[in-house]
């Protein structure tokens, strides 16, 4: 199967020897790796750094930092077709996050347009069903996507889409830019903190025309 480009920056991290690994000819930092945290940091270095690049630059480096390492073409991380599909046969729900996870707001409209609609044309495929969810990649409000990715998502199919800022989703919010938490905690106090936190966190929405 194929990879996301996140997951080949994490792959490529992973498989490469101990010792200095040198990104700095890319724009990229000098990593010296060792035990298992010292990878976690250096990819996540190299993730917030490529980020937010040109989706075309961003591409180039990550498939140059994937060929220093001799990273093998294919991958066993992502999820196959067959393993989507049983995931639906058991009654989980799936929704859209585009083709290739590009920051939208880096991209020009007919990008974004493909990106958005292929990934729900194809899941809708896979599935027998399009998906009526979608998920902005990384999803944060003015920075990673705005009101024209709003649209495209609104256009394309799509009933209510889901932002990564923080907060609880009032009778008004904008079905189209629901805040989300992060349900991780293990102890149930913690869990209950951290929902009572965001039922009372500022809610922060994309800009509209």
């Amino acid at each position: 199967g194929g990879r996301m480009w996140n997951d080949t920056v994490i792959e490529s991290v992973c498989h490469a020897a101990p010792g200095w690994l040198d990104f700095e000819d890319l724009g990229l930092g000098r990593y010296q790796l060792s035990g298992p945290s010292s990878r976690v940091s250096a990819y996540s270095d190299v993730l917030t750094r490529l980020k937010h690049l040109p989706y075309a630059d961003r591409l180039h480096r990550v498939e140059a930092i994937a060929a220093m390492v001799g990273l093998p073409k294919h991958s066993d991380l992502m999820m196959s077709r067959q393993q989507v599909q049983a995931l639906r046969h058991e009654g989980m729900g799936v929704g859209g996050h585009t083709v290739n996870h590009p920051i939208l707001s880096t991209l020009d409209v007919a990008q974004a347009r493909v990106e958005i609609e292929d990934n729900r044309a194809m899941l809708g495929n896979w599935l027998g069903e399009a998906p009526t969810m979608f998920a902005y990649p990384n999803g944060a409000p003015n920075q990673d996507y705005g009101a024209r990715d709003i649209a495209l998502v609104r256009d394309a199919g799509y009933s209510a889409a889901v932002t990564t800022a923080a907060g609880a989703a009032s009778c008004g919010a904008d079905i189209y830019q629901l805040p989300r938490f992060t349900p991780w905690d293990r102890r149930m106090w913690a869990f209950g903190v951290r929902s009572w936190r965001n039922l009372d966190a500022p809610i922060s929405v994309a800009a509209m025309p």
